[in-house]
């Protein structure tokens, strides 16, 4: 029996049966049963196939979604940019979780195409396109409070711009430039004193 089917059975030695649970409730039940999967998305998958109205519930519940890693499926990644909808992503991106760096780069192109929603994100790169690179290096991020950024060769100049990311307050950057500067460890904490302002220093230029 798999993991999934197992939780269902469970649920139903409960007093109330999973069918009279209220819609919102089982929903917040199965946020929480893979809050400790790291990758989650193909948990998600699972539990979505238990039944029917599980499948409602997972199709309807985008907070589900939010979570990608590099180690979930390429097509559960583009799935979960669709389910999730509107709801900011938690990204963790590691180019050698892959055993192919080159097919590494799918995965990124999907994130970087939905950088728009990014809350929080770690990305450590190796290989990627130009357009990745700058998109990586001058993120446009309106609703990014977390970065964590390590860049390998080539190595751009990091070129941030405080209206493009208005909420960013803490931000960790590894071997990459900054102003003209090489750093191989850069720490930046509490970079706005406010949710909605970023500072002027936040700008870095060539």
């Amino acid at each position: 029996m798999d993991v999934a089917a197992t939780e269902f059975e469970q649920l139903h030695q409960l007093p109330m049966k999973e069918r009279d649970l209220p819609t919102e409730l089982l929903a917040i039940i199965l946020y929480y049963s893979i809050q400790a999967l790291d990758p989650c998305l193909e948990r998600v998958e699972q539990l979505s196939a238990v039944s029917s109205r599980w499948q409602d519930v997972v199709k309807g519940t985008p907070k589900l979604w939010y979570r990608v890693t590099t180690g979930d499926p390429l097509h559960l990644v583009k799935r979960a940019m669709h389910e999730s909808k509107d709801t900011p992503l938690d990204i963790k991106y590691d180019v050698f979780m892959f055993r192919d760096s080159a097919k590494s780069e799918p995965h990124l192109s999907v994130l970087c195409d939905n950088m728009n929603r990014w809350k929080h994100a770690s990305v450590d790169v190796l290989l990627a396109s130009k357009d990745h690179f700058r998109a990586l290096a001058a993120p446009m991020a309106p609703r990014l409070e977390t970065l964590k950024l390590v860049l390998r060769s080539p190595i751009p100049t990091l070129k941030f711009q405080a209206a493009m990311v208005p909420l960013l307050r803490e931000m960790y950057i590894y071997g990459i430039p900054l102003g003209g500067k090489r750093t191989n460890s850069g720490t930046f904490a509490s970079l706005n004193s406010s949710p909605t302002a970023a500072p002027d220093h936040l700008s870095q230029s060539s």
